[in-house]
């Protein structure tokens, strides 16, 4: 997975992701429909204290963990971002709610050409006049197949690997045309239904070797999601992932925040929080 950021005040973020090649001649599986990265699992930071010492970007003020605080965090540089599509994402009450300043793309197929290069000339230059960042994720689904290579048999996601796809990601690559400036940090999902909490903090932990690190997209079950987001969202724990490089945490889509008993009021508490105003 790669994502490529802009140092200047128009950000985007491409992640190429779940471009899955096996280059091996054995059976092919048919049951991946997200992609999911695993790491070792430590115990969750659930019950760790509040720190008494800020991380850079992260201005830290005393109260219950339990309960973000309402006040906007002037000083931080931290982003929380909404996909699946920016038009969407705009309408969701967390945006509209907190300062969510990075919204998400999904690219998935040739046939998305159309519709996401129509930005190029109005809607994309509008979101950047408002001061969002823009995050592309290039993902390919589907089934994994037996297909030819030039470099021998394979089993995988053909459209990748194809000449169509490299074709393709010229016109992707102009509509958000920044997007050839320097690349300056990594990325990774967590996607898991029993917890994320742990494999969050271990992701930061292993990329941070190689600078910033950003949580392309987060998504999973409503219990899950619930559970994540209370034990994530505390100074402790954004303290511990911010050191160890993290700038930005994106949704993958609105759908937890808009269940029943969803988490929205804590979530956009913590946003306004812990996210750049």
């Amino acid at each position: 997975m790669w994502t490529y950021q802009l140092r200047r005040q128009r950000k985007i973020a491409l992640a190429l992701v779940y471009i899955c090649l096996c280059v091996f001649a054995s059976a092919c599986q048919d049951n991946r429909s997200f992609p999911v990265e695993s790491v070792q699992k430590t115990p969750p930071a659930n019950s760790a204290k509040q720190s008494d010492t800020p991380t850079p970007g992260l201005v830290i003020q005393q109260q219950n963990e339990s309960t973000p605080a309402m006040k906007p965090n002037s000083g931080s540089q931290f982003y929380f971002a909404m996909g699946s599509e920016p038009d969407g994402a705009l309408r969701t009450p967390l945006v509209q709610q907190a300062p969510v300043k990075m919204l998400t793309s999904w690219y998935a197929s040739h046939n998305d050409l159309t519709w996401i290069t129509a930005w190029h000339s109005s809607f994309i230059p509008s979101l950047y006049a408002r001061g969002y960042a823009l995050q592309l994720v290039v993902w390919s689904g589907g089934p994994l197949v037996k297909f030819n290579t030039a470099y021998g048999p394979a089993c995988g996601l053909p459209y990748p690997v194809s000449s169509q796809f490299l074709q393709d990601m010229k016109p992707l690559a102009k509509t958000f045309s920044d997007i050839m400036s320097l690349s300056d940090f990594q990325s990774f999902q967590s996607m898991e239904t029993d917890s994320n909490v742990s494999d969050v903090l271990n992701m930061t932990t292993i990329l941070h070797r190689w600078g910033k690190v950003l949580l392309s997209y987060y998504w999973s079950s409503p219990a899950t999601f619930n559970a994540d987001v209370h034990a994530m969202f505390t100074d402790t724990y954004m303290a511990k992932v911010m050191a160890n490089g993290l700038f930005g945490f994106s949704f993958m889509t609105n759908e937890n925040l808009s269940a029943p008993n969803s988490p929205l009021p804590f979530v956009v508490s913590a946003v306004r929080r812990y996210a750049r105003s």
